[in-house]
């Protein structure tokens, strides 16, 4: 399973259709429908696709999507033929209960059945009923017979069927069977549909946006800044300076695009290719042998080849997966704001956020951060005269304390472009927080944090189980740069105060 959800990763998967899943992965992940007694099951990665409603029975999980709707099935080898021939039939039911997307229907499964109409050399009595079944419902077989979907030492097999409607068969643009090591004696198939089968959501209001910064491109954003300044008609609206640096950036910048990137699981590394590699090649030297004439003693070294280069790509990635996790958990421990928001934006294929849904993740948030009563404290008259104004000297200290590479906040503004600001253009962050000072104003949107929930590598249960991490705007920071060597400053000097007129 490692292996698969690297490669959904890698390859951006939509959607995979899995028989005789890993049962501890399928239950603690909510991405992944399985049915009753985990037997199969569909994994959605988070790449945004739409999903409108999912199902499940015995031996088959369904998911419905806007304009089509998918089953991943398992049959037993051992089911009997009258059997095989229910289970079937409530499948059928089951799509006619779909509606309008009965006739967009993709199936993909183990059936654990022979039929010549899908490649196997042989057809047994199960394969002849679900090729008969197929033919009823007028559906198509995917599968060219050309490599077999299972293989093990003794032989091979195509008992992995991929059954489409005439309608879906139309929008398949490529079928094939994939011959690298997974670590299973199922192989990977892939499926690739044209793009209007498969729509995902739009960005929701939750989804990070912002914008990648290169600093080629600081000349272009410094020249948009000078362009846009002139709206700043107020000193203390944060949200025309907001709306400025927005500006700036999608003139010089690139846009992210979404909150999901696709890359390689946070374990993997060069020695886990290497050795997927040799396994890879030595699973084809066992095929290879068992289509030849050669003798059992190269047969069976052929064969322990193969098992001890599975063994080893086995404890390579269970080895990677446990220094790669408590490697992050101990950075995470040391310095929060560091590889923790790596995470956050994408920076490394690591767990992802929490997934689950917004109630839960509410219900989480509320434990986490409970309400206390406000408590009022009581307000100083200063004038304005006793108010230090910041000068680009100040500004640009406060800038230089905030580091480069994190995470932006709600806003996407990411902190090299304030820090750029701050150095070529510091005039503009002086007349807003000269302003934000005199009017002791804090902006509400500096203060609104994005909260992040990650789980943690150890099972335990409630709210202990998740790190929260919370993201805030970068303008935020600098402000608070600002105020807190103020406050620091002021205190060291009246604790020096102190102690000289102790001394007298």
């Amino acid at each position: 399973m490692d292996l698969l959800m690297h490669k959904c990763a890698v390859y951006k998967v939509n959607i995979a259709i899995i028989a005789e899943p890993n049962r501890n992965m399928a239950k603690l992940n909510p991405a992944w429908i399985t049915d009753e007694y985990i037997d199969v099951a569909i994994y959605i990665p988070p790449t945004g696709l739409k999903v409108r409603e999912t199902g499940n029975e015995k031996g088959y999980v369904w998911v419905e999507l806007d304009d089509m709707v998918i089953y991943s099935c398992y049959v037993s080898p051992t089911i009997k033929e009258e059997e095989l021939q229910a289970y079937l039939n409530k499948v059928r039911c089951s799509i006619e209960q779909r509606g309008e997307n009965k006739k967009n229907v993709l199936i993909g499964g183990d059936f654990n059945a022979k039929a010549y109409s899908w490649g196997s050399p042989i057809e047994d009595k199960k394969g002849s009923i679900l090729a008969e079944w197929i033919n009823e419902n007028d559906y198509n077989i995917l599968n060219d017979g050309q490599v077999p979907t299972f293989e093990r030492n003794n032989g091979s097999s195509y008992i992995d069927v991929t059954i489409c409607s005439t309608e879906i068969g139309k929008l398949v643009r490529n079928w094939y069977v994939d011959e690298e090591e997974n670590l299973s004696y199922h192989k990977n198939i892939y499926i690739e549909l044209q793009k209007q089968c498969l729509r995902q959501t739009k960005k929701s209001k939750n989804q990070m946006k912002g914008w990648r910064y290169n600093k080629e491109q600081k000349d272009a954003l410094l020249i948009k800044v000078d362009q846009e300044k002139g709206r700043l008609t107020t000193s203390y609206d944060a949200n025309k300076l907001k709306q400025l640096m927005e500006t700036a950036c999608n003139h010089a910048l690139s846009k992210k695009h979404g909150y999901f990137k696709h890359k390689a699981a946070y374990w993997w590394n060069d020695n886990i290719a290497q050795l997927r590699r040799k396994s890879t090649e030595a699973r084809r030297k066992v095929t290879r042998g068992n289509r030849q004439n050669i003798n059992e003693h190269e047969k069976h070294e052929i064969q322990n080849r193969y098992r001890e280069c599975r063994k080893a790509l086995k404890d390579a990635i269970k080895l990677a997966k446990k220094s790669a996790w408590d490697q992050l958990c101990t950075a995470i421990d040391a310095d929060t704001w560091g590889l923790g928001y790596k995470i956050v934006t994408g920076k490394m294929g690591a767990r992802s956020p929490l997934q689950a849904t917004d109630k839960e993740q509410q219900k989480i948030a509320k434990t986490l951060f409970p309400e206390h009563k406000i408590k009022l404290w009581p307000m100083l008259e200063v004038s304005r005269k006793e108010i230090p104004l910041c000068d680009n000297k100040e500004i640009l200290e406060a800038s230089d304390r905030i580091k480069s590479g994190k995470a932006a906040g709600p806003d996407g503004i990411p902190p090299e472009v304030i820090k750029a600001i701050a150095e070529h253009r510091p005039d503009i962050f002086v007349k807003i927080i000269n302003g934000l000072l005199l009017k002791g104003n804090f902006p509400i949107e500096w203060k609104i944090a994005r909260l992040i929930l990650i789980e943690k590598p150890k099972k335990v249960d409630g709210t202990r189980a998740y790190r929260p991490l919370c993201l805030i705007n970068v303008m935020g920071k600098l402000l608070e740069q600002i105020i807190n060597k103020r406050l620091t400053e002021d205190i060291d000097k009246k604790r020096r105060t102190c102690k000289n007129a102790v001394r007298i």
